[in-house]
């Protein structure tokens, strides 16, 4: 057989082997059953990171084999050399693809009401959940424009600034966890709001998802004293 027809089919079966592995991550992924938490935005904390770690190791496996074809046609026994850095590729991708199933999948929201008076403590609800098979350890930053945090929040939690505090979490497996905090609209505005994001204060909480600031705003009801949601920023 021609030597160089082999190592050129080789190649082609490697291929086809990544591009299938990759396309049938994709697919599973995008069907995941995500009916109990669809109203949650989506914060992926991967253990390790799945995009980077699947990314680099395809590219990684796919070099490796350019490389060891390279040398397989000066040396002795190419076929062999082929067939194990080949087996190696499928191993790594089957690796990369298990971190990618069982990774922590964490989903967060906040539940607000339509209408808040504007005295007393009044409090909104965040909402976490680890979809995934691995612990998750993250952070939730909270604004509020035009109010201040209650004392009456007993989560522990920092105090970023005068309008910020970072809520600390870490949900086992299938586990949902939830926060009343607890907020003083400032006197004489007319309107106030709240927002949600999450915080990258660790280099191994990558984000592969959809994510960024949720938020709801509220205006003064006319001739009452109380604000009611309208789902838009106050200008500020």
């Amino acid at each position: 057989m021609n030597p160089k027809r082999t190592t050129l089919s080789s190649l082609a079966a490697v291929c086809i082997i990544v591009a299938v592995l990759q396309a049938g991550f994709s697919v599973a992924n995008a069907n995941a059953d995500l009916s109990d938490i669809s109203h949650l935005r989506t914060l992926s904390v991967p253990t390790p990171p799945p995009t980077s770690v699947y990314t680099v190791l395809t590219w990684v496996g796919v070099l490796v084999v350019l490389i060891a074809l390279g040398a397989g046609l000066v040396l002795k026994k190419r076929r062999k050399l082929i067939a194990i850095v080949t087996l190696a590729l499928v191993a790594a991708i089957a690796v990369a693809g298990l971190v990618w199933f069982v990774r922590a999948s964490v989903f967060y929201s906040f539940d607000a009401l339509h209408t808040y008076p504007r005295g007393g403590d009044n409090y909104f609800t965040i909402n976490c959940e680890n979809a995934g098979y691995l612990e998750g350890s993250f952070s939730l930053d909270v604004k509020l424009v035009n109010a201040s945090f209650s004392e009456k929040t007993t989560q522990p939690y920092q105090q970023v600034d005068n309008s910020i505090a970072r809520f600390d979490y870490t949900l086992q497996p299938k586990e949902k966890q939830s926060t009343e905090v607890y907020f003083l609209i400032h006197d004489n505005v007319t309107g106030f709001s709240i927002s949600l994001r999450n915080s990258q204060n660790n280099d191994f909480l990558m984000t592969s998802d959809s994510i960024g600031e949720t938020f709801t705003s509220f205006v003064k009801v006319p001739l009452e004293d109380s604000f009611s949601s309208i789902g838009v920023p106050v200008p500020p």
